[in-house]
């Protein structure tokens, strides 16, 4: 069977769900800069909830050079945006 709406999918593990984060960063909330407790997720998935911490056990080591080069291409749009305005 086709799986169903995205709430309703398997939670994954891992790998996979910072892989599902980098193809649609888009779609999952970015919570490090306003943390107040140390221990809430560094992302949150907009529609399913689904959690993900950056010094978490399961998280891969190639996720922080991945968070690095992505912070670096947000910052290097966010001044181009500022230039043209």
């Amino acid at each position: 069977t086709a799986p169903g709406p995205a709430n309703n999918a398997v939670p994954v593990q891992g790998g996979d769900k910072w892989s599902n984060f980098f193809l649609q960063p888009a779609a999952f909330w970015d919570n490090r800069e306003g943390k107040r407790n140390p221990k809430a997720p560094d992302f949150k998935h907009k529609d399913t909830n689904e959690p993900l911490w950056i010094n978490s056990y399961d998280t891969p080591s190639w996720v922080a050079e991945k968070l690095r080069e992505m912070d670096e291409k947000r910052r290097e749009m966010d001044e181009k945006r500022e230039q043209v305005e």
